[in-house]
């Protein structure tokens, strides 16, 4: 065999490794979003099997968790929680978090409390997951 030939071989075989890289890449996702005062399951639960909740007291710790599938290193969560009066949104709180680990498992954001309690009324979380369509969740605070 020439050095000609074995340069093929190799190119080809470069482009069939590099197809192959790119159909067992896994395209990332966001399984589930929800909006509990419990942290109690694992990340490795099956999101369908989990719920979140639409009511809670005024000094609940509530959560926002996302559940997450083969996520890329660097990839951004924007996630707003608003509170609703007379039809209009009030920005409460933003938060941006960068990925720092590839992989599969959950992401929890807590509301802040202002004065140890929140307010009571009608309040709506949106997460954008690099820049798909919001996953929108509501709630109230009795």
């Amino acid at each position: 065999m020439n050095t000609r030939n074995i340069v093929i071989i190799i190119v080809i075989t470069a482009i069939f490794a590099a197809i192959a890289f790119t159909l067992f890449q896994r395209e990332p996702e966001v399984k589930k979003v929800i909006i509990t005062d419990s942290m109690d399951f694992s990340s490795d639960e099956e999101p369908e099997k989990i719920s979140g909740e639409s009511s809670f007291g005024r000094d609940s710790d509530i959560f926002l968790v996302i559940f997450v599938k083969n996520i890329k290193k660097e990839s951004i969560f924007g996630i707003k929680w608003a509170y609703i009066e007379k039809g209009s949104e009030i920005l409460l709180q933003e938060d941006s978090i960068t990925v720092k680990n590839e992989g599969s498992g959950t992401i929890s954001v807590s509301l802040a409390k202002k004065d140890g309690i929140h307010k009571p009324g009608s309040y709506k979380t949106e997460v954008i997951f690099d820049g798909v369509e919001p996953f929108i969740n509501e709630f109230n605070i009795k």
